[in-house]
């Protein structure tokens, strides 16, 4: 099982990238990143390591889309 620690170090970077790339302002990437993780943290316990990736993706974009 991947660590939180972990899971942050590993894709946080192309979180925010993906995050800028929907909105446009770092400042609202970096807003959607930080709430990404923290919603993931709260369900760490229902991640999957093989699907990781895209559910971080989907968190991200649903938050842009609210």
């Amino acid at each position: 099982m991947i660590s939180f620690h972990d899971l942050y170090e590993r894709y946080a970077q192309d979180v925010s990238r993906f995050a800028y790339w929907l909105c446009g302002s770092a400042a609202e990437a970096e807003d959607i990143t930080a709430e990404t993780f923290f919603r993931a943290w709260i369900n760490f316990d229902k991640i999957q390591t093989a699907t990781v990736k895209a559910y971080l993706f989907t968190i991200a974009r649903n938050l842009y889309l609210q």
